[in-house]
């Protein structure tokens, strides 16, 4: 950048020109190494519903055709819930019971809601540590009750099955789920992370399945599923809803916001 001065009030603009290029530089380099770094603070914290889609494949793994497959046998929230068939036998010729019966019914919908929950949640665990490297923000003190001591051994895909296999919840609970844990981020800023996000999700599947389904297991044996014990669950139930404002209304509005999300938009 060339500059000529003629006078004093040519020179003094030529400076103070110069000092605005220097600062406009000085920002693009800040700018360019935090990029360069992966430090780079989004403008929003993103929450699950920003990142719940039509799952892809990823990894080698064919998900694509294999949640197409399960959408010819079943579409997802294709009518009630709790809807039951009676008298369904099994390929020995036994006659299923009622749980039985439910999970089978289910299991096509799990098939197809599962991988986008698990992408959701990996998609806001990755923003939300952009997010506290950049800031270097903290989590809601109102949160560290939820936090693991330890990273757990478990990951989050294998935690998530592990939900569907033993709590016979429905999958219109899980996305249930991923509502109230929204609000909870929206209520308070919260960010997620590898340490409180195992805790958050089972409470949130736990609360969702006390209001969505007609048919539930209690606590305690609803505890063994997560890893937790009896007292841990009832304690965090609670302040979870408090957190809430004990608002677990979910609108037919609201739930089709978040279910639209899962159709793909080419069949």
């Amino acid at each position: 950048m060339k500059i000529e001065c003629k006078g004093r009030g040519e020179e003094i603009l030529a400076i103070v020109a110069l000092s605005i290029l220097f600062s406009q530089k000085k920002e693009e380099n800040k700018a360019d190494k935090e990029r360069a770094l992966g430090m780079t603070k989004p403008k929003k914290r993103t929450v699950l519903f920003d990142n719940l889609m039509f799952p892809q494949d990823k990894d080698g793994k064919q998900i694509l055709r294999t949640v197409l497959s399960q959408r010819q046998k079943r579409p997802l929230f294709s009518s009630s819930p709790n809807e039951r068939e009676i008298n369904v036998l099994g390929k020995s010729g036994r006659q299923l019971s009622e749980i039985e019966i439910l999970q089978s019914k289910h299991q096509p919908e799990f098939e197809q809601i599962v991988p986008s929950i698990v992408d959701a949640i990996e998609g806001v665990l990755l923003q939300h540590a952009l997010v506290i490297k950049a800031s270097g923000d903290s989590t809601d003190p109102r949160l560290k009750p939820f936090e693991t001591s330890q990273k757990p051994n478990i990951g989050i895909e294998e935690y998530v099955w592990r939900i569907v296999e033993y709590s016979y919840t429905s999958p219109a609970t899980l996305l249930t789920s991923l509502i109230y844990l929204d609000r909870l981020m929206t209520r308070y800023d919260a960010l997620m992370t590898p340490m409180n996000i195992y805790k958050l999700f089972f409470i949130s599947v736990r609360i969702a399945s006390k209001v969505i389904d007609l048919r539930t297991l209690n606590n305690k044996n609803f505890a063994n599923i997560g890893g937790i014990n009896n007292k841990s669950l009832n304690e965090l139930e609670a302040s979870f809803i408090i957190l809430l404002q004990f608002d677990v209304f979910v609108s037919p509005v609201e739930f089709k916001r978040y279910s639209d999300r899962l159709v793909p938009t080419v069949l």
